[in-house]
């Protein structure tokens, strides 16, 4: 699946924003990269029938309920069919 911080170019429909999130549980875990975000965030696109995300953003950093955590938000997108 396509996930993209740009636009795509062609015919498709916005389905809506969508959001995933990825936390480190304790100081000693690795930090979430946009790798791991990116994943969680293809999970959500599907259960929603995307085709693609697009104008994705990501954030990071300590969060009250975690020692860190890498979010992203994006448009969730399906391409329509050329007939």
């Amino acid at each position: 699946m396509l996930i993209t911080p740009g636009d795509v170019t062609g015919s498709y429909t916005e389905l809506g924003v969508i959001k995933a999130s990825v936390k480190k549980l304790t100081v000693f875990n690795e930090n979430p990269t946009t790798d791991d975000v990116n994943v969680k965030l293809e999970q959500v696109a599907k259960k929603v029938g995307a085709d693609a995300v697009v104008r994705v953003k990501y954030t990071g950093g300590a969060t009250w309920d975690s020692w860190g955590a890498m979010n992203a938000e994006g448009v969730a997108i399906k391409f329509k069919e050329v007939h």
